[in-house]
């Protein structure tokens, strides 16, 4: 079997990228100009790598910390004394203005069609909105 010398040109070449070479040395040319213009593009292929082991340790400790039933009292508490009589407050808030919204949406869709005359339309409906 013939030995594929990697691609030196941008750093070192990837794992998977070197396997594909020793995998099929008869395509070793092809698979170089393949890998060199990965590199040329993408840089040093590892430059990710720090990132991707950040990402699955925070993403397991999230899910560890998830499953914690105390964690999840804890979350259950804070959401119901803080997060909700919060967000209730502002849907009673923003409920009136919604239905103002809804009937000058409709207003306009009653003068305009919006499927025959969407341009009217939206006239319409930044005229009413302006006029608030």
């Amino acid at each position: 079997m013939k030995q594929a010398v990697p691609f030196t040109d941008a750093g070192c070449v990837g794992l998977t990228q070197f396997a594909l070479l020793v995998e099929r040395p008869r395509h070793t040319a092809r698979k170089m100009k393949l890998i060199h213009a990965q590199l040329a593009v993408s840089g040093d292929p590892w430059q990710d790598q720090p990132m991707m082991l950040w990402h699955r340790l925070l993403f397991r400790a999230a899910v560890r910390a998830a499953s914690d039933p105390r964690l999840q009292a804890g979350a259950r508490d804070v959401f119901d004394k803080e997060v909700r009589p919060r967000v209730e407050d502002a849907w009673r808030r923003a409920e009136p203005r919604l239905g103002a919204a809804r009937s000058d949406l409709l207003d306009a869709a009653k003068a305009a069609d919006p499927r025959r005359d969407p341009g009217r339309f939206a006239g319409d409906v930044i005229k009413r909105w302006r006029r608030r």
